[in-house]
């Protein structure tokens, strides 16, 4: 149980990496994008976000699962492709607020490409949200792989992940009543981790904002 469990944790990091890295990919440039030249862009790529997130989560990330099939990178793909929406509007909320500030006007002014002022004055400006949004989506991301591994989209043996592992001790509850805690108990800490490390990083952005 140990050894597994402690096996298990690599996959608490990697499977939250895959997932955010490609909501990121995703909704990070298009943020960007639409929150800076507005217009059909902006009304395409919005009316695609509202359209995923209206969608169920995870019987979006089911159906997704299905069409690639089990396994942790393709659970992972389907989880970022879900995130990539709230990435999306976080971005882009936050680049249509900096894009009215001054030093944007003159950076225009002076002939800067919209790539340039996107990469390089608006996205500096734009990470403190971003980071904050990151760090929370960790947690919900290990969540889902927990999820998506007890009912065995995720994880395949012999690996282990907590959620599989806790799947398994579902299976055998009257055998082994115990065994659900020490995966529970993991999962619990690390979800906790995440959402207090994206308090923090609130806290301290806010705090340099301010002064």
């Amino acid at each position: 149980m140990l050894s597994r469990l402690l096996y298990a944790a690599r996959i608490a990091v990697t499977a939250p990496l895959i997932s955010v890295g490609i909501a990121v990919l995703i909704g990070l440039p298009a943020g960007l994008w639409a929150g800076r030249r507005r217009g059909i862009v902006d009304a395409v790529t919005g009316r695609l976000a509202d359209t995923l997130l209206s969608l169920p989560a995870l019987a979006s990330a089911l159906a997704i699962v299905a069409v690639l099939g089990p396994g942790l990178t393709n659970a992972m793909v389907a989880v970022g492709i879900i995130f990539s929406p709230t990435v999306f509007r976080v971005v882009r909320g936050a680049t249509m607020s900096v894009a009215e500030e001054t030093f944007i006007e003159s950076a225009t002014a002076i002939g800067c490409s919209t790539r340039r002022t996107l990469w390089v004055h608006i996205l500096p400006n734009i990470a403190a949200p971003l980071l904050v949004q990151v760090t929370i989506l960790m947690g919900v991301a290990l969540l889902a792989e927990a999820s998506l591994s007890f009912i065995g989209l995720g994880v395949q043996p012999p690996d282990a992940s907590w959620g599989s592992m806790l799947g398994a001790a579902y299976r055998s509850q009257y055998d082994a009543p115990y065994a659900v805690v020490p995966p529970g108990i993991a999962l619990v800490l690390t979800v906790l981790t995440f959402n207090t490390l994206g308090d923090a990083l609130r806290d301290v952005l806010a705090g340099r904002r301010s002064s």
